[in-house]
């Protein structure tokens, strides 16, 4: 039956419960004898406790009644009356000991006492508070008041004797008011003669002063005096209160809780004498019964270390060796038919597979062995492949401030020759090199961008823009490409597109902007259209772009790699039409930076088409018709042929109904315009009309003058490569737009149409074909460069706003300058500067002090770490080189003011 390891331990836990309920059993019947009395204890100990609470409390109680009576503190009040509620709460508590614990009537005497003077001192300080309040009330409303109204009514003189006698009266008078004030804060009777002292002696030059107002000034006198003894009193009264009274009440109140907690305290050591006993009684029984449990537990002990732990310590012994790998081990127990057993057996069986085991581990050393080789192979060439990215990194940034440094003065040397007056063979010239250098800094900021993605160091910003605004300038840019391939630029916009967003600006312009010439770049004599429209998708708004060509389009093959670095569609792609292939790789990366992806299809020969989308966050809940003064209604658009400049669809989608007129010939064409606007049926009053390059300017405008004065509104429209065709006189002072036009820009020009306000302008499109005039600002400027020809470019284009301007040639210099003439506005420095460098420089201006000055560094380097690195040293501004105008003039626009004085 106890062959099992299971049945043994059972019995000795059956043996070992059965003498822990016979403790149990003892334990509970001496618990019960000493139960009530610990509950006695505890009881009194709680009401000692109660006792020394009432006398901790009764002197908190006095504390707060003399903090209330140096400041009057709300908090004291309030304090004062939580202790009174908690004394009185605790003596109510102890009015009940009596019936509980059979304590003598002397206990009820002392806290029926108690509470009379409880009742006695809170009846007291609440005469304290009403006298305090009456004090503060005479002394802030009255006598105060009374003091300020008496000095200002004594009489302005200009005689010097009468002055002096003045004084000397607003003196004493303030001198009175002093004591007052040390009275108040102090309760210092002394302070009373004083006060009287001064009003006496005020009182005497008053007289003697002879005062145009001397009666009332005595009258007021007197009436202060009066008031201040009115204090006085109320004040003895309540300082009488507070240091006999009520101290008296407070010293018999800790009188009396002496005395009560000594016959508590008595009744204490009685209930101890009791719980002693029988704890003597419990200790005896106890030490019995753990004397025979200690006798049993050492015999089980023994029973289950021989039965138990000695067999199961030899067959552990046995495992420790085997997993050591020994093997040939002789293995205890085995012939035991309990649990004991069956583990000397699984002992027997690990002995026969550690020898499989062993093969094994040799197998896997030596595999680990080759798998160490194959990592130290690849940590070395992780090293080498970290070395070269720090030394490509390096290279580019190196590479970017030695070509960005020259090209400085290259584009700035241009621009300035563009300037001055060059006949049109040396205006044709140099504009060409202008825009050569452009496109070389087109190259080498799509190079530093390709190397900040590929390093994750490239942030995107996340800041409210104006989406019209950005659309326009790019549009500018993307127009000036797109002429010079002769190529027709289209631009949709959605209605639905908000009119203020939150992103990047820069970034998403990029995109656009790269996909635009990469379309320019690719289609000859062709159409790229740019449509911009939003989505939703799983709960987020999407602003999508799409930029379509008509151009020599792409293979399947080409199109599967063409978003990768450096690539082409193919080496005559690169040789004949030439770029980095570095644009679209870096509009993936920055369209997946802005939350959104990328996609493209292409047909070979025909063309391509892009999609991009980013993440919209809309800044509010305006879109593009919100833009609009007026309904939307019928409107009539003339054109040569279906294919109209502004679709029909886009037209609906704004709100438009839209009757579309295609003549082939101009006779026809005018027959079709003057016949609506004598239809006494017309229901619109807007006519677009397109203008080509087979359009009779001439007869359209005064065809126009007709509709006009027939009570229609016409708006020639026209797309911007035939800008220079109808800057003619033909069409001065009629309504004008140009193609392609941002939805702001289309919208304005209706809106001023439907409220007759179209003002007559020289030309009809956003630009412009003479520069205005920079405007001047006023300032003092150092400028500090290494590089005469650098400090030549910035000189130049600085000197063109009109601000004044020092110069110096490293960062020394700049330091001296500074010292001797501290009023710069803005300090232009260079960065990579010999004797001191830039950074060093600004270092230097910044301890000797320039709260006033602003410093703006300039620098080849772009990378954002270099930009960072300047701001942190203190600069306020920082500019990349090659220098633009646009570029110094909003560093000027930031920090000086313009100059609206005439040439």
């Amino acid at each position: 039956m106890f062959n099992s390891i299971k049945a043994q331990i059972m019995l000795v836990v059956c043996v070992l419960t059965s003498l822990t309920i016979v403790q149990i059993y003892f334990s509970y019947q001496s618990e019960q004898s000493y139960t009530s009395g610990i509950e006695n204890t505890q009881s009194t100990i709680s009401k000692i406790d109660l006792v020394k609470d009432l006398q901790r409390e009764v002197v908190d109680l006095q504390r707060n009644v003399l903090i209330y009576k140096d400041n009057g503190s709300e908090s004291a009040q309030s304090r004062f009356k939580q202790i009174v509620e908690s004394i009185s709460t605790k003596l109510s508590q102890l009015a009940n000991v009596e019936s509980e614990y059979k304590l003598p009537q002397e206990h009820l005497d002392y806290v029926s006492s108690m509470q009379g003077h409880l009742k006695d001192y809170q009846e007291n300080f609440e005469q304290v508070v009403s006298g305090r309040e009456q004090r503060d009330t005479l002394f802030k409303v009255k006598i105060l008041n009374q003091f300020n109204a008496l000095i200002n009514e004594l009489p302005t003189v200009t005689n010097d004797e009468k002055l002096t006698q003045i004084n000397l009266i607003k003196l004493k008078l303030l001198s009175a008011e002093n004591q007052v004030f040390h009275y108040v804060l102090e309760a210092d009777f002394a302070k009373v003669n004083e006060f009287n002292l001064s009003l006496n002696e005020c009182l005497t030059l008053v007289n003697s002063a002879q005062l145009d107002n001397t009666d009332y000034v005595v009258s007021a006198i007197k009436n202060i005096k009066i008031d201040f003894n009115r204090l006085t009193q109320i004040t003895r009264g309540y300082v009488f209160l507070i240091n006999v009274v009520m101290t008296g009440s407070a010293n018999e109140f800790l009188y009396l809780t002496n005395e009560l907690n000594e016959l508590v305290s008595q009744r204490q050591a009685e209930i101890n004498q009791q719980i002693q006993t029988q704890i003597s009684s419990i200790r005896n029984k106890n030490m019995l019964l753990s004397v025979l449990s200690i006798v049993i537990t050492i015999f089980i002990v023994l029973i289950l270390s021989l039965r138990l732990l000695i067999p199961i310590n030899s067959i552990s012994h046995v495992f420790r060796k085997l997993a050591k790998g020994e093997t040939g081990l002789a293995i205890p127990s085995k012939e035991r038919q309990d649990e004991i057993g069956e583990l000397a057996q699984a002992a027997s069986v690990f002995q026969q597979t550690n020898l499989q085991t062993k093969e094994l581990l040799e197998s896997a050393q030596h595999q680990n062995k080759l798998h160490a080789k194959m990592n130290d192979d690849l940590a070395d060439a992780k090293v080498k492949a970290e070395q070269a990215t720090a030394a490509k990194s390096m290279f580019l940034a190196n590479m970017s401030h030695e070509i960005r440094t020259p090209l400085n003065g290259v584009v700035g040397l241009i621009d300035l020759c563009l300037k001055s007056k060059l006949n049109e063979k040396q205006q044709e010239y140099l504009s060409k090199a202008f825009y050569s250098s452009q496109i070389l800094m087109n190259v080498i900021n799509d190079i530093l961008d390709f190397s900040k993605i590929e390093a994750g160091k490239l942030d995107i910003e996340a800041i409210e823009f104006d989406f019209n605004l950005m659309l326009e300038s790019l549009i500018s840019n993307i127009q000036i490409r797109a002429n010079e391939k002769n190529n027709r630029l289209i631009l949709e916009v959605s209605p639905h597109v908000p009119l203020k967003m939150t992103g990047d600006p820069t970034r998403i312009s990029q995109v656009i902007l790269n996909l635009a010439n990469n379309a320019i770049k690719f289609t000859d004599s062709g159409l790229v259209k740019i449509v911009i429209n939003t989505s939703h998708e799983n709960g987020e708004d999407f602003l999508v772009v799409k930029v379509i060509d008509t151009g020599i389009g792409m293979s399947p093959e080409q199109l599967s790699r063409i978003f990768e670095s450096f690539t082409q569609a193919d080496g005559s792609t690169s040789r004949k039409y030439g770029g980095t292939g570095l644009g679209l790789s870096i509009v993936k990366q920055l369209v997946k930076l802005m939350g959104g992806h990328i996609t493209a299809k292409s047909v070979e020969n025909e063309g391509t088409e892009f999609c991009a989308d980013f993440k919209l966050l809309a800044k509010s809940n305006t879109t593009q018709t919100d833009l609009f003064n007026f309904a939307p209604n019928q409107i009539y658009y003339f054109a040569d042929n279906n294919q109209t400049f502004i679709q029909k669809s886009l037209l609906t989608d704004y709100g438009f109904g839209c009757d579309i007129m295609a003549s082939a010939e101009i006779a026809d064409f005018s027959k079709s315009a003057i016949s609506l606007a004598t239809d006494n049926g017309l229901s619109a009053n807007l006519v677009l009309i397109e203008l080509s390059l087979d359009s009779d300017i001439k007869f359209l405008a005064d065809f126009v003058v007709k509709l006009n004065k027939l009570g229609l509104t016409c708006l020639f429209l026209y797309e911007d490569n035939q800008v220079g065709k109808y800057f003619s006189t033909d069409l001065k002072g009629l309504a004008k737009l140009s193609l392609p036009s941002t939805p702001a820009n289309f919208i304005n020009k209706l809106n001023s149409l439907s409220q007759n306000r179209e003002k007559k302008l020289d030309s009809g499109t956003k630009h412009t074909t003479a520069d205005s005039a920079k405007p001047k600002y006023k300032g003092k400027v150092l400028l500090v460069d290494d590089n005469e020809i650098n400090l030549l470019v910035a000189y130049e284009i600085m000197n063109s706003f009109g601000v004044e301007i020092d110069m110096a040639e490293d960062g020394q210099q700049a330091i001296d300058k500074y010292k001797e003439y501290r009023n710069y506005d803005i300090i232009f420095m260079d960065i990579q500067m010999p004797v001191l460098d830039g950074y060093q420089a600004t270092q230097e201006i910044i301890k000797i002090g320039c709260n006033e000055t602003k410093i703006c560094g300039l620098s080849a380097n772009a990378m954002k770490e270099d930009l960072d690195k300047a701001f942190s040293l203190g600069m306020s501004d920082y500019i990349s080189k090659p220098l633009q105008v646009k570029d110094i003039e909003n560093v000027l626009k930031k920090y000086l003011i313009k100059n609206t004085e005439p040439a």
